[in-house]
């Protein structure tokens, strides 16, 4: 289940050496245990001091200019991403990562609450004092002069970063325009830079695709602006990395099929040529030695590739890739939390769902799964958190919402249909063992695992067994499956359990040499 490295803007919560701290001190309001300095961007609290986003910070002291209000979604956009053109879920994402922030939750809440079909509301104490610094942990009641406090230092904030920003802005045309300039009068003077593109054409047809939903109908469309901006510039690294993750969604979720599959391979080798010490690269072929049962080459690569990028979500994203189909879910589960906690808003992450709901841990799956809430590969995965819990009506609910689109052509929902309404006619029996064929013929092995599932929920427990088993020998250890998942339960009853979870113990058995 490929996510792939690629640009993205995360949020920094990097603990602020000490002796910065002093100077973070001038200007900026108290929330609850925490000051806030919009100026600097940073915010200090009991576990230290913390870089925010300008957005966040944007976001933060709109609510607090509002603290006890409710505000909705729409104020919201209005008042912090004015006419910008945003996704849909660009508020929560934001929401959520405040709270990740501040150590808050949305089920019990000491910051922003959210109230239902309404919107969030900050409940934190607001005030002026710098107390806050001095005492952690204290609590402030909010002053008369809050509001004012907390304008003036969003003021000053965005005056000094408008500053900023026009000699940033600057400075960013200039690296786009100049080498572009220098490349048209001589092009063997200029060194290629793998990280940027010399054709301000390319560059900007790789912005757009970013801004591009991977669901299946816009992502062809996303593909076609990649195709032209590495034609533009055949030396752009990060649009080939990009085509080659948008082409292999295509192949696996979109109707492009193996051809298509075979095409994001050829661009993930053209950008190995081009810069092969690439984090997009490197996570790239974790990933595919990971999918075809090599792990112990996959986690030596992924454990060089955080040494060498600690700092980045993905490094840490690809090791517990790793450790999911080495059939380690606990470790898995904290590589996970590490990326999570440097990133907690990259939709890239939304994969590591999958290890927590194994896990039987379906609160935080939920949590992971609303980063891309609403996207088609979410819904997907929501139907198989619930089938988990051995919910497949509502599993089917949302199944079904995808068959409304013309694009998806995965046949999961009519399959489960029918499994539930008609589970003893023999052209169910026909089709079940028809797609039980083609989940085994899957180049990935996490997808036999998603057919055992399926086939578990259909009440076919023996072919669940043969599923797992094959998934088990290509790789994705599954052992957990059979002790614990409770989706599995059915497969403790058969006459052939025992010699199934013997077979699967030795892929758990080499998965344990990667170590």
């Amino acid at each position: 289940m490929f996510v792939p490295c690629e640009l993205d803007a995360g949020y920094d919560l990097t603990v602020v050496e000490p002796e910065l701290q002093k100077d973070s001190q001038t200007g900026g309001f108290s929330l609850g245990d925490w000051w806030v300095n919009p100026v600097l961007g940073r915010v200090l609290g009991p576990e230290g001091e913390r870089h925010v986003t300008p957005r966040a910070m944007d976001l933060l002291v709109f609510l607090a200019e509002h603290a006890g209000q409710v505000k909705s979604k729409d104020e919201i956009l209005e008042a912090v991403w004015h006419d910008t053109v945003v996704a849909d879920g660009v508020v929560f994402r934001h929401v959520s990562a405040l709270r990740q922030l501040l150590g808050d939750t949305a089920s019990h809440p000491r910051f922003i609450e959210t109230i239902p079909k309404r919107g969030y509301r900050l409940i934190a104490p607001v005030g002026a004092s710098e107390g806050a610094l001095s005492a952690p942990g204290a609590r402030h009641e909010s002053v008369p002069d809050t509001v004012e406090a907390v304008r003036s230092a969003q003021m000053a904030r965005r005056i000094i970063p408008w500053l900023i920003t026009v000699g940033t802005l600057a400075v960013g045309i200039l690296a786009i325009a100049v080498p572009w300039i220098l490349a048209s009068r001589t092009p063997q003077a200029v060194a290629t830079d793998p990280a940027l593109s010399r054709d301000p054409r390319a560059y900007k047809l790789f912005l757009d695709s970013l801004a591009t939903s991977r669901d299946p109908g816009p992502n062809e469309r996303a593909i076609e602006l990649l195709r032209a901006a590495v034609k533009l510039d055949p030396a752009f690294v990060p649009a080939w990395e990009s085509l080659s993750e948008r082409l292999y969604l295509h192949g696996s979720y979109g109707g492009g099929g193996e051809a298509t599959i075979d095409e994001a391979d050829a661009a993930m080798r053209r950008a190995s040529e081009i810069d092969p010490r690439s984090p997009g690269v490197l996570g790239r072929q974790v990933t595919l030695l990971t999918e075809r049962g090599e792990l112990a080459a996959a986690y030596e690569l992924a454990k060089t590739l955080v040494r060498e990028h600690p700092d980045r979500s993905m490094s840490h994203f690809a090791l517990a890739y790793v450790y999911r189909y080495a059939g380690l879910l606990t470790e898995a589960a904290q590589e996970c939390e590490t990326a999570l906690a440097i990133d907690p808003v990259s939709y890239r992450l939304r994969s590591c769902a999958i290890v927590f709901y194994r896990l039987g841990r379906f609160e935080r799956a939920e949590e992971i799964l609303r980063i891309d809430a609403g996207s088609e590969w979410t819904l997907h995965q929501q139907g198989l958190l619930d089938l988990h819990r051995r919910q497949p009506q509502a599993t089917l609910a949302n199944w079904r919402k995808l068959s409304q689109e013309p694009w998806i052509t995965i046949p999961w929902a009519g399959m489960l249909a029918s499994c539930l309404t008609t589970p003893h006619t023999p052209r169910t029996a026909i089709n079940l063992r028809s797609s039980a064929d083609k989940f085994r013929a899957s180049r990935d092995p996490e997808a036999v695992y998603f057919g055992a599932l399926l086939m578990s929920a259909c009440n076919r427990p023996a072919l669940a067994l043969g599923l797992l088993e094959d998934a088990a020998a290509r790789g994705y250890c599954t052992l957990s499956a059979f002790d614990s998942e409770l989706a599995f339960n059915a497969l403790r009853d058969l006459e052939d359990y025992a010699a199934a979870r013997d077979a699967v113990a030795r892929c758990s058995d080499d998965g344990g040499l990667i170590h």
